[in-house]
């Protein structure tokens, strides 16, 4: 046997066992970890302050996008430490495919392209040539989530920009909106080319060399709360009627688990009141649609957090502390019915060189925040 074939035995075996370690952690108990987006947009010098910080308090799991070339060396620098990521894939489409135009007074509500016009093939081959390179690597990843928040008019250009006090009958669509109202119809066209998207992605995942069994995720879809009139300049769509829509289009069939991302209501920490009303729209609104592993598809809470607005150092962290630790508690029964298996604290720190500091981020002034510790403990979930 050649070198050049002995190479790729060892990182076929390599990569089976890792999945088979993966598998049996999962089993055993919830991915942990925090979400850290713009790597490939830091030096290397960065990146091993960040690297280390992550590996010194602990956390084994991380959501990342590949960016740069960058992005690449981060990941695999993260996996020599032991460091394992939720790898969020970019949903592609052709450069002759409309785009919605910005609004200035909306600057959170991104221009890109409607969801039915994403590309197949080219969604396929972006991810078959990322994945290529992190197999090259010798890297397994701890789960693919194709794009993000489709049901989030911030995050799909099919959803239409209304102008101010343009849009009176805006609301937060369920699913007989996705069959019958005009904009919902539209909508829901582009959830039917997402599940074909999700297909392409399995597929090549299921042709890979190391990642097999790394699972597949529903884009993180975001809470909006429930159905019903909404004021604004836009419609929404609950998680609700978003996976049960695409349920009817074979959405099971192509993922392993739901993302999900919820950013609960921060008032009241420590009254029992406040505590039991989140506790209520958590399990309403986020995560009805998670199912234990064997009736259904669990979730992974891809995106969840807290604010802090303070700037000061040291940081008053009280309040979100407790915050965080009543949320822990909350999920502690969803991750004993594997009903959850996944969650990742949105998010580490704010960017390298901002001006101000990213009001849910837990790593501050140098260390982790006492709700950072909270947010990254596994073991407040057993």
């Amino acid at each position: 046997m050649n070198l050049l074939k002995l190479r790729a035995w060892v990182l076929v075996f390599v990569g089976l066992m890792a999945a088979c370690l993966t598998s049996l952690a999962q089993s055993n108990g919830v991915v942990v970890g925090a979400d850290i987006p713009g790597v490939g947009r830091v030096s290397a010098d960065q990146q091993a302050k960040l690297l280390n910080s992550l590996h010194d308090s602990g956390v084994r799991y991380i959501r990342s996008w590949i960016g740069t070339d960058a992005s690449y060396d981060f990941l695999k620098k993260a996996y020599a430490l032991g460091i394992k990521a939720d790898l969020t894939l970019y949903i592609m489409s052709p450069p002759s495919a409309p785009k919605r135009p910005n609004m200035p007074d909306m600057p959170w509500m991104f221009s890109g392209a409607p969801l039915s016009a994403a590309d197949v093939d080219l969604t396929k081959s972006t991810f078959q040539t990322q994945l290529k390179k992190l197999e090259d690597m010798g890297i397994v990843l701890a789960a693919f989530e194709l794009g993000n928040e489709q049901n989030n008019p911030s995050f799909n250009g099919e959803f239409t920009l209304y102008p101010k006090d343009g849009c009176p009958k805006c609301k937060t669509m369920g699913l007989d909106d996705l069959k019958r109202d005009p904009e919902g119809q539209k909508i829901a066209a582009g959830l039917r080319n997402y599940v074909k998207l999700l297909a392409a992605v399995k597929d090549v995942r299921d042709h890979s060399r190391l990642n097999q069994h790394t699972p597949v995720l529903l884009g993180g879809l975001a809470d909006q709360g429930a159905e019903g009139p909404t004021p604004g300049r836009t419609n929404r769509v609950t998680i609700n009627a978003t996976i049960d829509y695409m349920r009817q289009y074979g959405l099971d069939d192509v993922v392993d688990a739901y993302g999900i991302h919820t950013y609960p209501w921060a008032n009241g920490p420590g009254q029992p009141a406040a505590a039991a009303s989140r506790r209520e729209r958590l399990e309403k609104y986020a995560l009805s649609e998670c199912r234990p592993e064997g009736q259904g598809k669990p979730c992974w809470i891809t995106e969840w957090g807290f604010e802090n607005k303070d700037e000061s150092c040291p940081l008053n962290d009280t309040a979100r502390e407790t915050l965080v630790r009543e949320f822990m508690a909350d999920l502690r029964p969803y991750v004993k019915e594997t009903r959850v298996v996944g969650l990742l604290y949105y998010v580490w720190q704010s960017d390298f060189g901002a001006k101000h500091e990213e009001p849910h981020s837990i790593c501050r002034c140098g260390s982790l925040t006492a709700s950072g510790k909270l947010a990254v403990d596994a073991s407040l979930l057993k």
